[in-house]
């Protein structure tokens, strides 16, 4: 089982495809499907179902050149590609490797490319599991019931649906009730920030700690959260030149909080690249609490 790494562990995303998986299923925002092809593909020679799950405006917006769409060479031959219609965006990101008795979870900020799986930017939690170790299981059950419930509200075409089924009917293991005792979110239901703070009951928030790439027009999301957790300290993290907000709105909505506020400047090891991974930390009396 691997729910935490050190914090100098690096996960080398790529190298998780070498392992013989029978079936694949990855979800996430942006893909390049070339990236896709001519290196992820090559590790998956034996797998027998490969599905991807995208948002429609995303990949449309990238398939609009002809010349990107007539260098696939593999789509919907050798995987099939599946497009979330949503009226905000499709933004889950999800590794599924799945086979009878192995299987490997990876959620976390990086989307279907170069940048999002092979740059030191972007945030992963990994979940393992084996016929010996099953502590990680809730987390694939849950894995599995998103994205049955990804095909409930879109209706996917039988290939899709198809491969998908295959890809359970080859690991039996993972057809079950999700747990309560699962690190997994989702937001197809409830609002990823009520869950947040339910999971916090009524202990007192001491401190909140936020990073993120982009922020709203407004701040308003910023805005909600951190009313809502009403901490006395406050730390906020930025990358100058690339953390996309606006600093009038960011000063207003601050000015009506009563926490003392900490804004730190981060930046990579050599300071390039946009961090991308998003986290907020609810640090309490006797835990802290992670969202990602």
């Amino acid at each position: 089982m691997e729910k935490s790494l050190s914090k100098d562990s690096r996960l080398q995303i790529p190298k998780f495809f070498d392992e013989g998986w029978d079936g694949v299923i990855i979800t996430t925002f942006g893909a390049s499907l070339g990236f896709f092809e001519n290196i992820l593909l090559r590790q998956l020679k034996s797998a027998k179902n490969i599905v991807i799950l995208a948002d429609a405006t995303q990949i449309l917006n990238g398939l609009w050149d002809p010349q990107s769409a007539a260098s696939l060479r593999f789509l919907n031959k050798t995987y099939v590609l599946g497009l979330i219609h949503s009226s905000y965006a499709a933004h889950a990101k999800m590794i599924l490797l799945l086979k009878e008795n192995k299987g490997l979870l990876l959620v976390g900020s990086g989307n279907l490319n170069q940048s999002g799986y092979a740059s030191q930017n972007e945030g992963f939690t990994y979940y393992t599991w084996g016929e010996n170790s099953d502590d990680c299981l809730p987390e694939f059950l849950d894995a599995r019931l998103f994205i049955q419930k990804l095909i409930d509200i879109e209706d996917f075409d039988d290939p899709i649906s198809n491969q998908i089924d295959n890809i359970w009917v080859d690991a039996p293991w993972i057809i079950g009730q999700g747990s309560s005792k699962s690190d997994i979110r989702h937001n197809l239901e409830t609002p990823l920030l009520d869950q947040f703070f339910n999971a916090m009951g009524s202990n007192n928030i001491e401190e909140i700690v936020v990073h993120a790439p982009f922020y709203d027009g407004e701040c308003d999301a910023l805005s909600e959260l951190l009313n809502r957790a009403n901490a006395p300290f406050i730390q906020l993290l930025f990358q100058r030149g690339r953390t996309s907000i606006d600093p009038n709105k960011l000063k207003r909505k601050l000015s009506t909080l009563t926490g003392k506020i900490d804004i730190r400047e981060i930046t990579t090891p050599s300071n390039s690249g946009l961090i991308h991974n998003k986290f907020i930390i609810a640090r309490l009396k006797d835990r802290a609490i992670c969202l990602q």
